[in-house]
């Protein structure tokens, strides 16, 4: 028989790729870190929200590649939401996003698909 993990949630998980869709502020940089330690983790999307999708992209990167994870690929998505009017909060996460946390601008580009691509 098989022995099972002792933790019950361990199984399933283990088995589940991981897709972070982000709009990288501050908040989200530490859910992505966080995430960023399954090593399932597959893909990251970024949408503009806390900051416009150039910063967001841009963000997601950086913070993958400080993580160690340089592998797991970033993508942009969508730039504005698609049922209202687009609202950041710069005076929250700062202009750039991350508080201006001086992390390194990364060494990889963000992918050339667009992240529904990632998604489907």
């Amino acid at each position: 028989m098989a022995r099972s993990p002792s933790n019950p949630c361990e199984c399933a998980v283990a088995q589940l790729p991981v897709i972070f869709d982000c709009d990288p502020g501050k908040d989200d940089a530490f859910a992505l870190l966080l995430a960023l330690a399954v090593p399932d983790a597959l893909d990251v999307t970024a949408v503009a929200g806390n900051v416009p999708l150039r910063h967001a992209a841009r963000n997601a990167r950086r913070i993958v590649d400080a993580s160690g994870r340089g592998d797991v690929p970033v993508y942009a998505g969508c730039s504005r939401p698609i049922l209202h009017e687009l609202f950041t909060a710069e005076e929250t996460h700062g202009l750039d996003g991350l508080g201006g946390s001086g992390l390194p601008e990364s060494m990889h580009a963000v992918e050339d698909d667009h992240a529904i691509t990632a998604l489907i």
